[in-house]
């Protein structure tokens, strides 16, 4: 998979997927030419060629894709649409230390709900208070999750409810906040040091 934009992982809107070198720089060529700088994500067994043309990449971080379990609890969950976008990339900011950037994120939610359909949100609240989102890209695979252990967890479950296969992408850091969950795949993240 080929990212857009590391800090937005909202597949298919962000994403390409390369199964092959030639793959790899045809990915490289379109996304120059619309001035970004790719982020390559590999199953961490893959034996493809990282050093393709000139483009030389360094291992950054991994994912990890698990299949969950529900696990229920007071919080509340409620589907919100596109309007909601700025609310959505407020937790996700607030979880990633980038307020800065909220309301570019705002936009980009706002932008890939309202061109795929396909793609479901969701707000985890305690009180009247956000504390965690999920954007899910159906049938059931989420590609953005933020928020406390326990909002993750609500979320989860609504997941759980919505679809009946719910598979998620996390980072290795989160990957400890769901013990339950059963892991399907492990992927490494890549960035072009040029």
């Amino acid at each position: 998979m080929f990212l857009e934009n590391l800090n937005l992982p909202i597949l298919e809107v962000n994403a390409g997927f390369p199964n092959s070198v030639s793959e790899v720089i045809k990915l490289e060529q379109e996304f120059a030419i619309r001035g970004k700088t790719g982020i390559l994500v590999l199953p961490e067994d893959a034996n493809l060629e990282l050093a393709t043309s000139n483009a030389q990449f360094l291992p950054h971080s991994s994912l990890v894709v698990l299949e969950v379990k529900p696990t229920p609890n007071d919080l509340v969950v409620e589907q919100v649409s596109w309007t909601q976008a700025s609310t959505l990339a407020k937790v996700w900011c607030l979880k990633h230390s980038a307020l800065d950037w909220q309301e570019l994120v705002g936009k980009e939610i706002a932008n890939a709900m309202q061109k795929n359909p396909n793609l479901t949100a969701y707000l985890a609240f305690e009180g009247h208070e956000p504390i965690g989102m999920m954007i899910a890209l159906e049938p059931g695979f989420t590609g953005w999750l933020a928020g406390e252990t326990k909002a993750l967890q609500a979320l989860t479950h609504r997941l759980v409810c919505d679809f009946k296969h719910p598979v998620v992408a996390v980072s290795l850091e989160d990957f400890s906040r769901f013990p339950e969950a059963r892991e399907i795949e492990r992927f490494s993240v890549w960035l072009k040091t040029r």
